[in-house]
């Protein structure tokens, strides 16, 4: 489908912020963006009138939705994968990344086999059913560990970084669940990074430049680059090498510990990622438009380089009354809902070098009362 025309409609499953600025990013290409979503007041059904109301769940609705897009995809890897399935061999309607392959990723455990299959460095592991297993692992690789939930944890939900021995009898008492978790060996590193690479469906492969990021209360807080790594390059071959295997088609965010022996995947994200937001305002192709063009098989470049520096700081909601500001740079998700907790946009920026592009980003949101 590298060839389209204004008339291509590229289908979105899901109504939040990520929906929302693919949305945005497909009016520019010349596509038609459609959203299928339970709220006229989502945020990306803000940003198109083809907006399609219905539920995620309902196989009813998800064929209804399929039938009246050329191409489809989702902002959340955390949607019924079966489901999805069995509405695309009704309709026949492509959908990327493909659902096979997001019930896989979306699974912590089945994400981490890949990994091995592929040997992507990462932390030390097990699927834990019971509490002799838990013991084994703990004995093997001493504490602390980091129990993470299988499924539908994010942003710090679902995992639990246990230090001691009374820490772990607690969570084995009032959070442990038999086929609900992963463990891993706790990772000492230097800082965590992050990198946004894609695959179109012509297969060509590109990426942006790796990026530092920093957590606060377990969620990302900001990110600045670009990143410059020694063992960038050997990495970027064996996740290129990932995605060609997996026949993965979109954008994927990778997120590493930066240890003392060289990089370590901790997770991945099968679609558009907050680490690669700083694209919209840098030069050349924004993650967002790299997942179009990859969903309808246009040539991707090879790589895409930035000069200088750049940031992004995440607005993150609290429990006050919203108090907004023009700032250039400024994305806002449009949620209606203000809480702790809760990501509600996000401003860019760029300079000479990463340092004064975070420093300018951090002033610019000293202004928002959130």
């Amino acid at each position: 489908m590298s060839h389209f025309s204004p008339k291509t409609k590229v289908g979105y499953l899901g109504g939040g912020q990520l929906a929302k600025m693919l949305s945005e990013s497909a009016h520019q290409l010349g596509l038609e963006p459609h959203v299928l979503s339970l709220r006229a007041d989502s945020p990306a059904a803000q940003n198109t009138k083809y907006w399609h109301q219905g539920s995620l769940e309902s196989h009813a609705d998800l064929e209804t939705f399929l039938k009246s897009v050329d191409v489809a995809t989702f902002e959340s890897e955390f949607l019924n994968a079966d489901k999805l399935v069995q509405a695309q061999k009704a309709t026949k309607t492509k959908i990327f990344p493909t659902p096979e392959l997001m019930g896989q990723l979306q699974d912590r455990k089945t994400q981490k086999q890949l990994f091995d299959q592929s040997r992507l460095p990462s932390s030390p592991w097990a699927a834990v059913d019971s509490e002799p297993e838990i013991a084994e692992f703990v004995n093997l690789h001493k504490l602390p560990v980091v129990f993470k939930q299988r499924t539908f944890g994010y942003d710090g939900y679902g995992t639990f970084i246990v230090k001691d021995k009374k820490q772990l009898k607690s969570f084995i008492e009032k959070d442990f669940k038999a086929n609900a978790f992963i463990v891993e060996k706790f990772i000492s590193f230097k800082k965590e990074c992050a990198v946004i690479i894609a695959r179109s469906l012509d297969g060509s492969f590109t990426h942006l430049p790796f990026v530092e990021s920093f957590q606060k209360d377990a969620r990302c807080d900001w990110v600045k680059g670009p990143l410059r790594i020694k063992t960038d390059g050997p990495m970027l071959k064996q996740l290129k090498s990932f995605l060609q295997k997996t026949k993965y088609v979109g954008v994927m965010g990778v997120e590493f510990f930066q240890t003392s022996k060289g990089l370590l995947i901790n997770e991945i994200a099968p679609r558009v990622h907050n680490t690669g937001h700083y694209s919209q305002n840098t030069p050349g192709y924004s993650q967002f438009d790299l997942h179009n063009m990859c969903l309808l098989g246009m040539k991707l470049p090879k790589e895409i380089k930035i000069k200088g520096g750049f940031a992004m700081v995440n607005l993150i909601g609290g429990d006050k009354p919203i108090k907004l500001k023009a700032v250039p740079g400024l994305h806002w998700y449009g949620k209606t809902e203000n809480r702790p907790g809760r990501k509600m946009g996000h401003i860019n920026k760029v300079a000479s070098t990463p340092e004064k592009a975070l420093e300018a980003a951090k002033k610019k949101r000293k202004g928002f009362q959130l």
